[in-house]
């Protein structure tokens, strides 16, 4: 079924009137409900009446009579005609309210129902409800306000609650409507009227917010499409985007090219390892809710610029439209956005993949945090006019791509568990010709997409009874992929993602009849991976080590130290000289003791273990676990005592520490998830 949407962008755009033989775009109504008319009038619009408030065709007014009660012969009297009007015949003004056509412009106005020269109380604009629509999730209620503006009809979705109140109400002012402080109490006493008398005539819509699964999983939203098991099956749901932007999103997830050459192309590109786990992580991403995993991030970094891009987008073609540099509606987005535009677009996903490239253009410090948040899939908490905000959740795979590691932006000590690490280049296998060969890679995800993923889908949907089969698959691969890696307790995180993304490896090459040699991405990864992670795990051993010292030789920090004194380390019981310290950094506002240690000190304490001093100094940086002054270098200067002298020393940051450091007090040893 072709879904509706609301579009906010420009609401006084007209929208295309569709074929007379299609079927209506508003969906299903409730039961003891009046279907909707296609609008008020089947003449042609009048342009001037479009344009120009003079152009009203006031009616003789009669101060006797009341004059036209319903809605569409209101608008048929003023001449107005536009595609998005579509009222129920029988929809009309609540009973206390009346239009006055004598003014310049035509305003509401109510009358005491006992005293008729009692003082009359006016509302500056047309305005009236076209629908109600319900959330299928959660059952909560909203409705389009449609009002004029200068002969125009604007239109704006709003809360049931915000139209109650006379500070939500207020939202409206945003688009045009003519509410403010004075007169918002009488706008709300207006429409609560209004939604009494016109209860049994009211469209009420079932709409969805999120693209993906619906609650109970029998159905599927892709982009204005609603998937379900057989094309037959009825669904009475619209996907309805209530925020600027979001509509035209939708246009993304939409078909292109041809079925065959989409998978063609996946073959080619799945030749690749690297390739292999990005695409099949895309698909992977829509099995979350069904094997109840959490989301994760996967990261293809590099500093070679050849494939890392272009991996990307075939991956996103899966879906629908990848083009990274398109102006319109494209799947891939820059990592130049704020943290709450990805709150919004991974909530908007919900279930489908989310594709972000090139970190360099994202702030450093919100990397990490926006790592945090895809992968726990809940988004911050925020407060409204009328109240608190309903708190977005979202369960999704996100594919990145950056010359620098997701993990290298760390601040607060936990994105290992949650990003995949892919650091190779996703085509070194390509010899000859391998810029001519990867740029038709790119060319083609961008004339043939939108194929693979809504087959995929209706494949998982038509295997209802399967799925508890699949949940115990899912166990298996887990278990054997952690156990290949027993002693690399960094790769043995990953293994329920990798784990995931095999699963729907072998779906997919089933569905899609791929090579057996395909079909194993998570394994395949696993293998290149295993090595690499112990690489990754020796700068986290070799903290532990440090800590270790500390702890045996010193102390760990404890709140309220009585003076900076107290910080001080010394090279030999109760005298010798300072080798470290703990200290309070003032960028720090949660106050977590960070730990210095002299170059020396440290030097020893590391080649106790036999860590190699400047290699493991050199991978703390790039992870991003130290102070350093002016940004430079692996160096903090660090003031050793109240009135003492500034010392070169290297720096840990107390954000990296203090979950150690909890762990420690608690009796455990294991990293932080």
């Amino acid at each position: 079924m072709m879904i509706a949407s609301n579009s906010n962008n420009d609401s006084r755009l007209s929208a295309q009137v569709p074929p007379e033989s299609e079927a209506s775009l508003w969906g299903t109504l409730l039961p003891g409900m009046s279907p909707s008319n296609p609008g008020p009038d089947t003449n042609p619009p009048s342009s001037e009446a479009n344009q120009h408030a003079s152009s009203f065709n006031r009616p003789e007014s009669d101060p006797e009579q009341s004059g036209p009660r319903r809605i569409r012969e209101i608008l048929r009297q003023l001449d107005i005609h536009d595609n998005r009007i579509s009222l129920a015949e029988d929809m009309e003004l609540p009973q206390n309210w009346s239009i006055n056509f004598d003014s310049s412009m035509p305003v509401l106005e109510m009358r005491s129902a006992t005293r008729r020269n009692a003082e009359v109380e006016s509302l500056p604009q047309l305005a009236w409800l076209s629908e109600i629509r319900i959330d299928s999730i959660n059952r909560e209620q909203a409705v389009v306000v449609q009002w004029l503006d200068d002969g125009r009809l604007d239109q704006r979705e709003i809360s049931r609650r915000s139209l109650a109140d006379s500070r939500g109400i207020l939202e409206l002012s945003r688009f045009g409507m003519n509410v403010n402080s004075l007169n918002a109490r009488r706008w709300v006493g207006y429409f609560g009227d209004f939604l009494g008398d016109n209860s049994m005539v009211l469209p009420h819509r079932q709409v969805l917010r999120q693209l993906g699964w619906e609650r109970d999983l029998n159905q599927f939203a892709w982009g204005r499409t609603l998937i379900a098991a057989t094309p037959e099956e009825p669904d009475g749901i619209d996907v309805v985007m209530p925020d600027d932007g979001f509509d035209s999103a939708l246009d993304a997830f939409v078909a292109g090219g041809s079925f065959e050459e989409s998978l063609a192309l996946f073959r080619e590109v799945a030749e690749s390892p690297i390739a292999r786990f990005m695409l099949y992580s895309s698909l992977a991403s829509v099995l979350l809710p069904i094997l109840q995993r959490p989301g994760f991030v996967v990261d293809l970094s590099g500093t070679t610029s050849l494939g890392k891009t272009t991996t990307l987008e075939v991956s996103a073609s899966v879906w629908g439209r990848p083009d990274a540099q398109a102006t319109g509606a494209a799947l891939i987005h820059s990592w130049n956005q704020t943290r709450v535009f990805v709150e919004r677009r991974a909530a908007f996903h919900n279930h489908l993949p989310l594709f972000l490239d090139d970190t360099r253009q994202a702030r450093n410090d919100q990397i990490s945090q926006i790592v945090f948040d895809l992968a726990n899939g809940i988004a911050r908490g925020r407060g409204t006019v009328a109240g608190v905000q309903q708190t977005a959740r979202w369960r999704l795979i996100a594919l990145s791509t950056g010359e620098q590691a997701l993990t290298s932006f760390e601040e607060q000590g936990g994105t290992w568990a949650r990003v995949v690490p892919l650091n190779r280049p996703p085509f070194a296998n390509l010899i000859s010709n391998a810029r001519e060969t990867v740029d038709g890679y790119r060319s083609r995800a961008n004339r043939h997409f939108g194929h693979l993923g809504p087959r995929f889908v209706r494949q998982v949907l038509q295997q209802q009874a399967s799925w508890e089969q699949w949940r115990e698959r899912y166990r298996e691969i887990h278990e054997t992929l952690a156990h290949s890696v027993q002693n690399n307790p960094v790769a043995g995180r990953m293994a329920g993602h990798l784990a995931v993304v095999e699963l729907a490896a072998e779906l997919a090459g089933e569905l899609f009849d791929l090579p057996e040699r395909l079909r194993h991405p998570g394994r395949d990864l696993m293998a290149l991976l295993a090595g690499e992670l112990i690489e990754t795990d020796r700068p986290l051993e070799a903290l532990h080590h440090v800590l270790d010292e500390v702890g045996r030789r010193w102390f760990f920090p404890v709140n309220n130290m009585a003076s900076l004194q107290e910080g001080l380390f010394r090279s030999s019981e109760g005298q010798g000289d300072i080798v470290g310290r703990w200290i309070v950094t003032r960028d720090d506002a949660n106050r977590r003791p960070s730990l210095a240690l002299t170059l020396t000190e440290l030097e020893r304490i590391l080649q106790l273990r036999g860590f190699n001093f400047q290699e493991t100094i050199a991978a703390w940086r790039n992870l991003g676990w130290l102070h350093v002054s002016g940004g430079r270098g692996n160096l903090q200067m660090v003031r050793l005592s109240r009135n003492g002298p500034t010392v070169r020393m290297v720096c840990l940051k107390g954000s990296i520490l203090a979950p150690l450091l909890e762990e420690r007090a608690a009796g455990t040893e294991e990293v932080p998830e």
